[in-house]
């Protein structure tokens, strides 16, 4: 019998060829490999040229969700960023200023962006370009935000509360105390290899000081109910803690040091916390083991879509980015 779900499949998939020579591993791949092999596939896959208007209305779906954003994965983008700049404003600056520097520019770049972010909700430039800061909560309404005003009074909310912490955090003592040359604010993705396999790093802020690499971590929550209630994949390592791991076998090798630290800030409601952890390199065996599976599971060598199972967990399937082109393709 011909198997519809197939074609719908096929229909939506890249128009370029799916085999090993187009396959590469990061740790974001991994970790939804492990967690859900329907998300894996819309991700990665049937989401690739939905951006074109003749695209099927499955890829064109999917890319949407692609770009969907958890407000608080939002947040950790718009300090991340506004913290890049301000860390490069301080190599122009005496040393006696840095502290000073350090926050003002802080708090410009991130009243620019604010700005910026507000102009783009109220003009719903979402609903035309997926790239333009789509929330998870509006695409699905969740009724997590009354409506697209409150998603910035929250942020200038939560914003308030962290920087009031910031200027005697033990992570503005850590960025000043290191030589404003020595911090790098890295590109998007860093390619890196794992013997023959193409591997990309989302790479952190980070410096190499005094023999020490030294990278950035943040974690920022509004409220306790905005944090993860479940893990990413069961018996598999934690993609946050494989991400720092990856990045230490990036620095290890980059700048040939085993002195490897992260600074981990974590803000949850009004509760501020720090930690310095020191993550090993991320294993080679585990990335070509996990390669291996992934590349017995491309696309163009399935039967159909019984060889990508959704995950079926109410608590995670309610806040996966792909669960409305997932029914679809259950259709």
């Amino acid at each position: 019998m011909h198997d519809f779900r197939k074609s719908v499949l096929q229909s939506a998939l890249w128009l370029r060829d799916i085999s090993q020579d187009t396959f590469s591993w990061s740790a974001e791949k991994h970790r939804i490999f492990h967690t859900c092999r329907r998300a894996y596939l819309i991700r990665y896959y049937i989401a690739q040229g939905g951006w074109d208007a003749s695209a099927s209305p499955i890829a064109r779906k999917a890319f949407t969700e692609k770009y969907l954003r958890t407000f608080p994965a939002w947040l950790e983008e718009l300090f991340s960023e506004s913290l890049s700049d301000a860390l490069l404003q301080l190599r122009t600056v005496p040393k006696h200023r840095y502290a000073d520097e350090l926050i003002h520019t802080l708090k410009l770049r991130l009243s620019h962006r604010i700005f910026l972010a507000e102009a783009f909700l109220a003009e719903k430039r979402d609903l035309t370009d997926p790239k333009k800061l789509s929330f998870f909560d509006l695409y699905y309404r969740t009724r997590r935000f009354s409506g697209r005003r409150q998603i910035i009074a929250e942020c200038k909310q939560f914003f308030r509360k962290f920087l009031s912490c910031l200027p005697a955090s033990s992570l503005a003592e850590r960025i000043l105390r290191t030589d404003a040359l020595a911090w790098r604010v890295p590109p998007a993705f860093l390619l890196t290899h794992c013997g023959a396999i193409p591997v990309y790093l989302r790479p952190r802020i980070h410096a190499f000081d005094q023999g020490e690499a030294v990278f950035l971590s943040f974690s920022l929550f509004p409220s306790e109910s905005d944090l993860p209630h479940t893990g990413y994949s069961c018996g598999e390592p934690d993609a946050g803690a494989l991400g720092d791991s990856l990045f230490a076998s990036y620095a290890s090798g980059r700048f040939r040091t085993e002195r490897i630290t992260c600074h981990a800030v974590m803000q949850c409601g009004p509760e501020f916390s720090e930690e310095e952890l020191r993550p090993s390199p991320a294993p080679e065996k585990l990335i070509r083991e996990s390669a291996a599976r992934m590349l017995a599971h491309l696309p163009s060598s399935a039967d159909s879509l019984e060889d990508f199972p959704p995950g079926r967990e109410s608590a995670r399937c309610s806040r996966c980015r792909f669960q409305g082109t997932c029914s679809y393709l259950d259709c």
